[in-house]
This record gives structure tokens, sequence and C-alpha cells, in this order.
């Protein structure tokens, strides 16, 4: 309690016990936590895991699994990296490429995110029509790429020239 009165993040672990579905006196345990995550592993692919919400007290984020495959390297560290093609790209990688589309078609990073979002989506549609590939991007991406854009702080010297 006096962690988050702090205002602190704290991660806690535990284990779904024998039953596998879940912890012993988990309703206790759970009381205190604003989202709860369950670690899945594959059944097909040894090494990759998905954490799958089970729980969210607080306003809505992330909604699907986070899936990623855990490996060491030649030095023996260990590494979680996302999967690729399993299933939707990452929220960063979908916001790399709504940011992206937004600087390749001439958004200025001072537009609002209504009309960034509609710049992009017509150009999606364009993209589409005219059989390019088109990035797995939705409107909430344009909009949460150019709502960064515009938190971005262009350092001008006395001459005008960017730094």
């Amino acid at each position: 309690a006096e962690l988050k009165r702090r205002g602190l993040t704290v991660l806690r672990t535990d284990n779904t016990g024998h039953e596998g579905t879940r912890a012993r006196g988990a309703s206790a345990k759970r009381d205190d936590v604003g989202a709860s995550w369950l670690l899945r592993p594959d059944e097909h692919t040894p090494g990759v895991f998905s954490l799958v919400p089970t729980k969210r007290r607080s306003a809505p984020g992330r909604s699907g699994a986070l899936t990623f495959r855990r490996h060491t390297d030649e030095a023996g560290l260990l590494h979680f990296d996302p999967v690729e093609g399993a299933g939707a790209p990452t929220f960063g990688q979908r916001l790399h490429e709504a940011r992206v589309l937004l600087d390749r078609i001439g958004v200025p990073r001072d537009s609002g995110q209504r009309k960034a979002r509609e710049a992009g989506m017509e150009e999606l549609r364009r993209m589409e029509a005219a059989g390019e590939p088109v990035p797995p991007i939705s409107a909430r991406d344009l909009e949460r790429a150019q709502k960064e854009r515009r938190l971005v702080i262009e350092v001008v010297t006395d001459h005008g020239e960017e730094v």
C-alpha cells in the first residue's frame, strides 16, 4: 500500500499451483493488484511463451497476449524477443510503422491527432487500392504515433539550424 501511495510500480510473481488454473488463495492475493497476467508456454514451439492478460483494474491498455521467444546467446545471457509472425505485430512495431507512414506522407509534427489519423487512413486506402503492401496499423496507432511526434521537441540554434 505504501509503494502504491508513492506512485511506485510493483511486480509480484506467483505460481498457479498444482491445478494449473489458479493459485491457492488467489482471490486474496490478487485483490490489491491493478493487472494480472498468466505466463503460458506455446504448446507447439519450445522456448516460445505468451503473457496473457487475466485481470485489469485500471483503464484498458494492451488487450492481447504478449508473445516472445526465450533464448540464450553465445555468452550465456538470457534474451526475450518478440515472436515474428506469431499473430499481430507488437505495439512497438505498429507504432514505428505509423510514424514512418506519417513522415513519408508529410504530416506535420504539430498537426492534431485527428488530421494525422485521417491523412494516414487515406494513404493506407490508397496503398491498398494500388496493390502496394499495407502496414498492419490502425487508426488508433496513427493517433498514438502523432501524439508521440508532437511531443518531440525540436531544438533550434540562434541561426535557425536544427541541432
